[in-house]
């Protein structure tokens, strides 16, 4: 029995992955799991197109087609293609607006999704039918003083996350600063306070170029 055993424990182990194909844009991430051996070597057919790293983590590089290889200790392979195509990524500030369902019917005309940095408006209760068609919730401000006051700009972001969560069930810890965290009409000492705040408290921020 012993030495059944013992040879079983040692036929080669094929590898598969979790895809067979992926697409990625510029600068985009994606984990590729595999099962089979113990240790799994991961390369790329063109470093120019996509990298990959010890732990399968595909980040798409230029655009072009790759194959990403999972190889094990006996030497048994499996392959991945990779596309790396143009991105658009689509955000929208200081809304919702008059201009939100029409906004939406064009979105969902076309299969494609964007991130709502929301403000306290009118028509907030949009924020439903955003999150029901699959887009991203993220926070601006409910209503916007200054930075002079750390307090009642994150007061403002509890405020307007409670609403969201009335409507939605869901918080977001994802934040752009009305006017950018780079913004001309703040005391730079009193931004950096406020952005240094934000990261304390857990928040991802984005500015736009």
């Amino acid at each position: 029995v012993d030495a059944v055993s013992s040879e079983a424990a040692i036929i080669p182990a094929d590898v598969s992955l979790s895809d067979v194909s992926i697409e990625l844009g510029y600068g985009i991430t994606r984990r590729l799991n595999a099962v089979g051996g113990k240790e799994i070597q991961w390369s790329t057919s063109d470093e120019k197109i996509a990298s990959v790293d010890s732990e399968g983590n595909v980040k798409g590089v230029d655009l072009g087609e790759c194959v990403i290889t999972a190889s094990n200790e006996f030497g048994k392979r499996a392959q991945c293609s990779v596309t790396v195509k143009k991105t658009c990524y689509i955000t929208v500030d200081d809304g919702p607006s008059s201009y939100v369902n029409s906004l939406l019917d064009a979105l969902k005309e076309t299969d494609a999704k964007a991130t709502f940095f929301l403000v306290g408006t009118p028509y907030f209760p949009a924020v439903k039918r955003m999150a029901d068609e699959g887009h991203t919730l993220a926070l601006h401000t409910y209503r916007f003083h200054s930075y002079r006051d750390q307090y009642v700009y994150f007061t403002n972001l509890d405020l307007l996350n409670d609403r969201l969560e009335e409507y939605t069930g869901i918080r977001s810890n994802i934040l752009r600063f009305p006017g950018g965290s780079g913004n001309s009409f703040s005391e730079p000492l009193n931004m950096r306070r406020v952005i240094n705040g934000a990261h304390d408290l857990g928040y991802r921020v984005f500015d736009w170029t």
